[in-house]
C-alpha cells in the first residue's frame, strides 16, 4: 500500500495495544487518560515547546495523557520496546514532554563536508560511536539509508542529433512515468489536477524504460530514451540537506537513562575533532540538540551581563560614596560560588541554564545582606559614636538574627521546589540554597574581616581598652 496506508496500519495497531493495556490495568488506575493521533502530518502546537512537524507521508505522532509524569516515564522503556518488536522496521521515538527548547533529538551531531567520501566516512563513524555507547538509543540520521536511483546520463552529441534537449528528455519521463499536470479541474472548494501521461507508463517495467519514447521539437522526430541517454542504477541518499549551502548530514540519538547530551558531547568531540582533521579543509562539525539549546540560551544571558554588572558596581558607588565598601561586596560574589559547586555535586544537580539562573539570583541576595551588614557599621560608627572596631562587632551581632532568618525563610521556601519541581527546577532550588546556605557564612564573617582589613581596624587595641576598663 502507500506510505499514508503503511502509516496508519503502525498507528491501529499501536492504538489497539494502548486499548488493551488501558483496559487490562484497571481502566484509569494503569495511568493512561486519552490519546490521539495524527497520520501524515505532525501535531499543532499544543504547547510552547512543541516542535510542529511539516506533511509527510510516512510521519504520525500519537500523543498520550497520563494521570502523572511518573507513569509516563514508566510507559517510555515499554512502548518502545514494543514498537521495535512489532515493527522492527520502524523509527520511533517514545519520549516524555520536555521542558526547554523543541529539539528533534538531544544529541546531534551535524558533520559538513563538500566531498561525499568525507560526508558519508564521518557519519558512519559517528553513529558507530553513538550504538556502542550505553547512554544512546535509537541512532539515526536526517538521510536515511541509501537507495537504488536510476540515474538518467543524457549525452548533449547523441541528443543534438536527435533534435532533442535535456528539457525534452525531462519532459519525456515525467509525461511517461509520473503524468505532465496540464490543467485544473476544480470541484467544489478542491482543485484536482489534470494530468498527461502515456499509456505505457502505467504499467512499463524499469527495465524497458530505455524503449520510452521521448518527443522531439518537429514532427516525427521522436526518439526512445536509450538512443540519448544512458541508463545507471546507483545506490544513492533518498534526501540531501544543506546547512550554509553545504551538504550536511545530521546524526542523532535519543538518551538513555540519566544520562545528559553534554557527557556524550564531551565523549565525541575529541574523536571527530581528529577525523575531521585529517579530512582536511572543507569539512567541519558542529553539535546540535540540547547542547546547542543550552549554548543558544546561554550566551543570550552572558551578552548582558557586563551591562548588569556595571548598573551593580554604579549603584553601589553612588550608595556608599566610596570604592571600599563596593569593592567588599563584590569580592563576596565569587566565594558563594563554593556553596553552588558543592551543592551540585553533593545532590547530583545538572549545570545549566537553570542553574546559571539561580546563580545570578544568588548574587543578588549576596549583595542585598552585604549591603545591609556594611550600613549597620556605618550607623554604628557615625551614629552611635562607637570605636570603628567595636562597630565591626556590634554591627555583626545586631544583623546576626535578621540575616538568618531570610536566609532560612529562603531556604524553606525553595525546599518544595526542589522535590517537587521535576528537572526544571531542581537545578535552580540546589543553586541557591546551597549556595545561600554558605553565603550567610560568607556576609557575617568575611565582609567583616574584609572591612576591617581594608580600613585598617585593629581589634587588638580595642581588647587592650575592655581589659583596662
Amino acid at each position: 500500500g502507500t506510505p499514508v496506508d503503511r502509516t496508519a496500519t503502525v498507528v491501529a495497531d499501536l492504538e489497539g495495544h494502548l486499548e488493551d493495556r488501558w483496559r487490562a490495568s484497571g481502566e484509569r488506575d494503569g495511568g493512561i487518560t486519552n490519546w490521539i493521533s495524527f497520520i501524515g502530518r505532525g501535531s499543532p502546537r499544543y504547547v510552547l515547546p512543541a516542535d510542529v512537524d511539516p506533511r509527510r507521508s510516512h510521519l504520525a505522532r500519537l500523543l498520550i495523557n497520563f494521570t502523572d509524569r511518573d507513569h509516563a516515564l514508566a510507559a517510555a522503556p515499554e512502548l518502545t520496546g514494543w514498537l521495535h518488536d512489532r515493527h522492527p522496521d520502524l523509527h520511533a521515538v517514545v519520549r516524555p514532554l520536555g521542558y526547554g527548547p523543541p529539539v528533534d533529538a538531544p544529541v546531534e551531531v551535524r558533520i559538513a563536508s563538500d566531498q561525499d567520501r568525507h560526508l558519508f566516512a564521518l557519519a558512519d563513524t559517528v553513529r558507530q560511536r553513538l550504538r556502542a555507547l550505553p547512554a544512546t538509543r535509537d541512532v539515526t540520521d536526517d538521510w536515511g539509508p541509501r537507495v537504488k536511483t536510476l540515474v538518467v546520463d543524457v549525452d548533449q552529441q547523441r541528443a543534438r542529433r536527435a533534435g532533442v534537449t535535456s528539457a525534452d528528455v525531462a519532459r519525456g519521463l515525467r509525461t511517461g512515468l509520473d503524468g505532465l499536470t496540464v490543467a485544473e479541474y476544480r470541484a467544489a472548494d478542491e482543485p484536482i489536477p489534470v494530468r498527461l501521461r502515456t499509456a505505457a507508463g502505467r504499467s512499463l517495467d524499469p527495465s524497458r524504460l530505455a524503449t520510452l519514447e521521448i518527443p522531439g521539437r518537429g514532427a516525427g522526430r521522436g526518439v526512445t530514451l536509450g538512443q540519448v541517454a544512458d541508463l545507471d542504477l546507483q545506490w544513492q541518499a533518498p534526501v540531501i540537506h544543506r546547512r550554509d549551502r553545504v551538504r550536511t548530514i545530521t546524526v542523532s540519538a535519543q538518551l538513555a537513562g540519566s544520562a545528559t547530551a553534554a557527557s556524550v558531547a564531551g565523549r565525541l568531540e575529541p574523536v571527530l575533532a581528529t577525523a575531521v582533521a585529517d579530512c582536511g579543509p572543507g569539512t567541519t562539525f558542529a553539535f546540535g540538540g540540547e547542547v546547542e539549546a543550552s549554548r543558544e540560551a546561554n550566551e543570550s544571558i552572558y551578552a548582558r551581563l557586563p551591562v548588569a554588572f556595571l548598573a551593580i558596581v554604579l549603584l553601589l558607588v553612588l550608595q556608599f560614596d566610596r570604592l571600599k565598601q563596593p569593592l567588599i561586596v563584590l569580592l563576596t560574589i565569587p566565594l558563594a560560588l563554593v556553596g553552588v559547586v558543592a551543592g551540585l555535586w553533593l545532590l547530583d544537580g545538572v549545570l545549566g541554564f537553570m542553574t546559571l539562573l539561580g546563580v545570578i539570583s544568588l548574587a543578588g541576595i549576596v549583595i542585598n545582606n552585604a549591603i545591609v551588614l556594611l550600613q549597620r557599621i556605618g550607623l554604628e560608627r557615625t551614629d552611635n559614636g562607637r570605636d570603628p572596631a567595636d562597630a565591626v562587632v556590634a554591627a555583626a551581632q545586631q544583623r546576626l538574627r535578621p540575616i538568618l532568618l531570610t536566609t532560612g525563610t529562603t531556604v524553606g521556601g525553595l525546599i518544595p521546589l526542589y522535590l517537587g519541581g521535576g528537572p526544571l527546577w531542581e537545578s535552580l532550588a540546589i543553586t541557591i540554597i546551597c549556595g545561600l546556605l554558605f553565603a550567610t557564612v560568607l556576609t557575617l564573617g568575611v565582609v567583616p574581616v574584609l572591612y576591617a582589613q581594608l580600613e585598617g581596624i585593629r581589634f587588638d587595641r580595642a581588647a587592650d581598652r575592655q581589659e583596662a576598663s
